[in-house]
């Protein structure tokens, strides 16, 4: 049996572990028993905590794992798998990453990752954390762009960079996308003016997507249950999960769907510009090169992307109520951020 046609936890043997811990053709170690502490069912995949009990460890691997399996049904295995083999830094910014292994055909896959159980909490659901945890949050997510911002190999090793057919084909499907969802849903004039102008914008406002300045690797699925938190910051650091959306883009769109969009929590304006801002001190301290105007015009940009994710919503099937709680909670940035001014400015 090859290690990607593995389907439950229940499958998992001592010399399945041995072999996914080898590096090369020795191994690391050598496993007596493995058993399943926590098996569990999320929408995209099942996981697992792996304990292992061992006759010899003289690497001294840890005694436990987390292990992520992919649903045969649902096709994002494969990006995650891409994303682990491409990336491993900073290491105290993701969780580390075992083995990774997937097959296309079948879209079978498995992440063997560091488990984090006993060192690190996440918020409730649809909760935001309190301001300081916030703050380590952002600095974590800010140091992991740093990371990758403007690196020479976005695009060719890793990643792709859209280019302008992408843009032409994506503006022309936004557009429809706007228009089926007007036709569908009695929407207030602000909601459609709002939208309107996105569209007449989408080159610009998506355009930036396709040069090659300021840009980073980004979650795109960055809500406040995609990080682990320490329950000591002191010995541990914040971890960001759940990587199959991984893409090239502006670094401040993973921000302005956490803080702007409110990160699947409600937002909160009083400490959006501290949360920005303290993004921007960490991104210059760790050594990228950006002024303060640039990063803040490129945030409002992203925010107004925003205004699509009801849309998205929509298409994908998901409840009335997420999508109108999308439409208020998009709208409100938009609004709060002086989106329209920005749009009707860079027009005139």
């Amino acid at each position: 049996m090859t290690s990607t046609t593995i389907r439950t936890a229940a499958e998992i043997t001592p010399e399945w572990l041995e072999n996914a811990l080898a590096s090369g053709p020795d191994p690391q170690c050598s496993i007596d028993t493995v058993t399943t502490d926590m098996e569990r069912e999320l929408p995209v995949s099942k996981v697992a905590r792996l304990v292992a009990s061992y006759r010899e460890n003289p690497k001294k691997l840890p005694d436990s794992f987390f292990l992520k399996l992919s649903k045969p049904d649902v096709n994002v295995g494969v990006a995650e798998i891409a994303f682990y083999n491409a990336v491993s830094e900073p290491a105290d910014t993701i969780p580390h990453c075992y083995r990774a292994e997937a097959d296309e055909t079948s879209h079978s896959s498995y992440l063997l990752l560091e488990d984090l159980t006993d060192t690190h909490f996440q918020t409730e659901q649809e909760t935001a954390p309190d301001r300081e945890v916030s703050l380590e949050a952002v600095g974590t997510l800010a140091r992991f762009h740093a990371r990758w911002w403007n690196e020479p190999q976005l695009g060719v090793s890793v990643g792709k960079v859209f280019d302008g057919p992408w843009l032409d084909a994506f503006a022309a499907e936004l557009s429809v996308s706007v228009d089926e969802f007007k036709a569908t849903h009695q929407l207030p004039r602000d909601h459609v003016g709002a939208r309107d102008l996105m569209v007449e914008n989408s080159e610009m406002i998506w355009g930036r997507l396709t040069t090659r300045r300021g840009l980073t690797l980004t979650n795109g699925d960055l809500h406040w249950w995609n990080f682990m938190f320490p329950k000591n910051a002191e010995r541990n650091s914040v971890r960001i999960l759940d990587w199959q959306l991984w893409h090239v883009d502006l670094g401040v769109r993973d921000l302005a769907f956490l803080l702007a969009f409110g990160g699947f929590a409600e937002p909160r304006p009083m400490l959006e510009l501290e949360l920005v801002t303290h993004y921007y001190n960490c991104l210059t301290t760790n050594g990228v090169s950006i002024g303060w105007e640039a990063l803040w015009t490129d945030y409002r940009i992203s925010a107004i992307r925003n205004l699509n994710l009801p849309i998205i919503f929509w298409k994908q099937g998901k409840h009335s109520s997420t999508v109108e709680t999308a439409l208020r909670r998009a709208l409100a940035s938009y609004v709060r951020l002086g989106c329209e001014e920005l749009l009707t400015s860079r027009v005139s």
